[in-house]
């Protein structure tokens, strides 16, 4: 009876931390620059439980979500789970203080069924990113054992006492991952695809490759199987050596299976026309100007960005955004870099009404107090003038439209000019503002 009340007495936590986070949102930047992904996870839980004689460690994320920000892909989400109804990620981990400090009773992992969607020029753009950044996170050690050793029979492996207290190696009594369920889409092109940084990417053999095959997949089932480990004892690169060879040989003949048609599958078809993403993004991507200069995340200015980038299936995605309103609360006046938009509303997007160069643009605006319209004029290549009008709802935007465009057509005078492209710092910073 003692004993039994010991060993609760030294089961009571001595220390009990709990960590809660709403969200945590990770941008994937391009060096161009250019944002490539997002990473989304909510309701994030840590628990870190000591007591006499272990220590435990609990992690729980309800939602996990990877968004794909490039323009014109075919999925604009690559990773989400199935279900809302269980937790994406449940990880704990415990140790026994008796042991030292590398050295686990058991590590216990489990995710829930996933939906993964990816595109050629999303795995591009991603793969180049890791192979070019790759040597800013890692370091290169020296391994010192050769092969990590997994003991199939129960009770410690015989370690010497330096193997033991190397810090560079790790035991863990058991190991589990269970078992999950992917669903798959892959297309092997999507709009727009540029090659550009293909070449320039270590993986460009492989892609290349993969870019010609005459395949593509549509929510394929694929199974990751349960990762069951007794007693592993090894460097972290050597367990995560294991890690990859169990899923990849497990991956590869499904993977193999569904581009060959060995196996006949609903959901693989010759690629002939476009996918569409069932699921939509956390967030619009995010919008980085001409200067090139990353900022915080500003919605109005993502929003505008996406109404350039959408109008006319992506005709004007060479153009910096700049500014945007909707001067009457319906139609949306966009200014970008080199060029002034007026669009009216479409059946779900943006339809151009009237598009002008900034370079044509006249000095003079005409201003109706009472009818509030913006009359301005361009100057025609035969030397006529044509009136473009602007509506505005009020006053107060009146006067606020008004005072962008007087941007346009005063600060960018040069030499009794307009310049025909903006890249001035103070006329872009007002222009945002």
């Amino acid at each position: 009876a003692d004993t039994v009340v010991q060993q609760r007495e030294s089961k009571q936590a001595n220390l009990l931390v709990t960590v809660s986070l709403k969200g945590i949102g990770i941008s994937g930047i391009h060096e161009k620059p250019k944002e490539v992904y997002y990473v989304f996870l909510s309701n994030v839980t840590m628990e870190y439980f000591t007591s006499q004689i272990d220590q435990t460690m609990k992690l729980r994320v309800q939602q996990f979500q990877i968004d794909n920000q490039l323009y014109g892909t075919p999925y604009s989400v690559v990773l989400s789970s199935k279900s809302n109804l269980q937790n994406f990620i449940d990880f704990s981990i415990s140790r026994d203080k008796s042991s030292h400090s590398y050295s686990f009773k058991y590590a216990k992992l489990s995710i829930v069924d996933l939906d993964v969607e990816l595109d050629l020029e999303f795995l591009m753009h991603a793969l180049h990113m890791y192979y070019t950044t790759q040597h800013y996170f890692t370091e290169q050690k020296e391994i010192h054992s050769d092969t990590l050793l997994i003991e199939k029979s129960s009770g410690l492996p015989k370690l010497s006492q330096k193997q033991l207290e190397s810090t560079d190696s790790i035991y863990i009594q058991t190991l589990k991952i269970d078992a999950t369920q992917l669903s798959l889409s892959f297309a092997r092109q999507s709009e727009g695809f540029d090659t550009t940084d293909l070449n320039k990417s270590s993986m460009h053999r492989i892609l290349k490759v993969i870019s010609r095959l005459p395949f593509s997949i549509e929510q394929s089932s694929v199974k990751l199987s349960e990762y069951p480990r007794k007693h592993v004892f090894g460097t972290t690169d050597e367990l995560m050596d294991d890690l990859w060879d169990h899923y990849w040989n497990g991956f590869l003949p499904q993977l193999f299976r569904l581009f060959t048609g060995a196996v006949i599958k609903k959901g693989v078809s010759l690629f002939k026309g476009k996918f569409r993403s069932h699921k939509s993004r956390i967030r619009l991507p995010r919008q980085i100007g001409q200067d090139k200069i990353l900022t915080n995340y500003d919605l109005a200015k993502a929003s505008g960005q996406n109404i350039l980038y959408t109008l006319e299936k992506g005709r004007y995605k060479n153009q910096y955004y700049s500014f945007h309103c909707l001067p009457d609360g319906k139609s949306c006046l966009l200014v970008t870099n080199e060029l002034l938009f007026y669009l009216k509303p479409g059946n779900n997007n943006w339809q151009l009404n009237w598009m002008i160069p900034i370079e044509q643009m006249q000095p003079h605006l005409d201003v109706d107090a009472g009818t509030n319209v913006i009359t301005v004029y361009v100057k025609e290549k035969a030397g006529k003038n044509i009136l473009r009008t602007i509506k505005c709802s009020d006053e107060k935007t009146l006067q606020f439209v008004y005072g962008k465009l007087k941007v346009l057509t005063t600060a960018l005078i040069s030499h009794g000019q307009l310049v025909s492209n903006i890249s001035d710092p103070s006329i872009l910073k007002f222009l945002s503002s």
